[in-house]
């Protein structure tokens, strides 16, 4: 099911942002519904990525199909040439193309999301850097300590932020799977994001020559959770193994909630899969924004109480020491 068997595995930080991704995607779909031939096509884009797009060029020059152009001028993460590569087979490359080029312009609009909800946060924990320590300052006068006091923590902070990004970026769906999972709306809204996209992704392939069955098998591996990949990769293989649809299955194993499973076994049944997962991915592409909304509204609340109980502890910090100071001064 690969896309080129012997093409190395990408880098996600060779390929194209996803901004560059939309537009690179859009410029694909409208030259190739137009008729236009796959070179004209790749010569079209190749001022996204001058160096990338002479690499492509010369593939498509050579008769390689997209996928494999693609792949060798390393501008799609491996997940999406397996899209392209099942466009291709199908006949349907430019749908796949403006498929991407939605989905990657729906992903910048929910991490602009994300970005809003913390920047709120980000700018009280800042703040409260440089309050917690005023009343040192004021009680002893030490300009140099309050400053060391007051950035070292925004540096931490900083630091810690770059950190969990780059660590986010880069987990296995392992680490995912038990350290961000459980943990309140911020577990729930990644899990919907993840059916989010498994839903998208498999109303898309539901338009090609794949069957359900590769389609599941190839949605999962956009998945960012490993248990979730794992589930409905053994569904499918197991589906296939016993001649049985795929609905049945996934329900024994408890993956996705029993309405949705509903829904999916009634489309197996009907023949309308792909209205059934578009209007899944629908549902967990609202619930997911919901999620981050209320990620937004409570996130700054934690930060109140949190510099409210530090800045409480200074000042009774410092008043015991200053009773203890007079204390000492009346015994003395």
């Amino acid at each position: 099911m690969g896309v080129d068997a012997d093409r190395r595995p990408l880098s996600p930080r060779r390929v194209l942002p996803l901004k560059h991704r939309a537009a690179f995607c859009r410029t694909l779909a409208v030259q190739l519904a137009a008729g236009s031939d796959p070179v004209s096509a790749g010569r079209s884009i190749a001022a996204t990525a001058p160096a990338a797009g002479e690499m492509l060029v010369a593939a498509l020059s050579r008769g390689d199909p997209f996928s494999r152009a693609l792949g060798h001028a390393a501008l799609f993460p491996p997940a999406e040439l397996e899209l392209i590569a099942a466009g291709e087979r199908s006949g349907g490359l430019d749908e796949v193309f403006r498929e991407l080029a939605d989905f990657a312009d729906d992903k910048i609009a929910l991490q602009r999301q994300i970005i809003a909800g913390l920047a709120l946060p980000g700018f009280n924990l800042s703040a409260a850097c440089f309050i917690v320590p005023l009343p040192t300052l004021v009680a002893h006068g030490d300009t140099t300590g309050y400053l060391i006091a007051a950035v070292g923590p925004l540096v931490l902070l900083l630091a810690l932020g770059l950190g969990l990004r780059r660590w986010f970026s880069r987990a296995s769906g392992r680490s995912l799977d038990r350290w961000i999972r459980p943990l309140p709306l911020v577990g729930a809204a990644w899990h919907e994001i993840d059916c989010w996209r498994l839903f998208r992704t498999l109303a898309l392939l539901s338009r090609t020559s794949l069957g359900l069955i590769d389609s599941v098998r190839l949605a999962a591996r956009t998945c960012g959770s490993e248990s979730l990949r794992k589930t409905l990769t053994g569904a499918a293989d197991d589906a296939e193994a016993r001649g049985a649809a795929v609905g049945p299955l996934l329900e024994r194993r408890g993956a996705l909630p029993p309405d949705v499973i509903a829904e999916w076994k009634n489309a197996e049944r009907t023949g309308q899969l792909e209205s059934a997962f578009r209007r899944l991915a629908t549902r967990y592409g609202e619930t997911s924004r919901q999620r981050l909304r209320a990620l937004a509204e409570w996130t700054p609340r934690l930060v109140y109480l949190v510099v409210l109980a530090v800045m409480g502890w200074q000042v009774f910090r410092l008043a015991g020491a200053y009773l203890d100071g007079i204390s000492r001064a009346a015994g003395g």
